[in-house]
């Protein structure tokens, strides 16, 4: 099976409207529930602080008009990026380097 089969159905743009939010948020939500990274929720989607921040830009993979993957690219929020809050001294190396970073966070189905 070609995984590029269909590819070319694909579109993808910044999730400007509600609900292409929405679907995004449901998507990640659905995929946590089913690894058993998360609990039943009756708001059945998962959004990150971040992704609230004006720094954060969601993007989605649509075909025929149904969300199917979207990616979020965040750059830092008050000086450092949501991984360094779980993880502190993951970046500190690259820092050192004084490099501009930005975090990206994809999920598809």
């Amino acid at each position: 099976m070609n995984p590029f089969a269909g590819i070319d159905s694909i579109v993808c743009g910044i999730a400007t409207h509600r609900h292409d939010l929405t679907a995004a948020f449901q998507l990640v939500y659905d995929k946590y529930l089913q690894a058993g990274l998360t609990r039943p929720s009756r708001l059945a989607m998962r959004i990150a602080d971040f992704q609230l921040s004006k720094q954060c830009v969601i993007i989605v993979a649509k075909v025929d008009r149904r969300v199917v993957g979207t990616v979020s690219m965040v750059g830092e929020i008050d000086g450092r990026l949501p991984l360094e809050q779980a993880f502190p001294n993951a970046l500190s190396d690259l820092r050192r380097r004084q490099l501009n970073l930005v975090e990206i966070g994809w999920f598809g189905c």
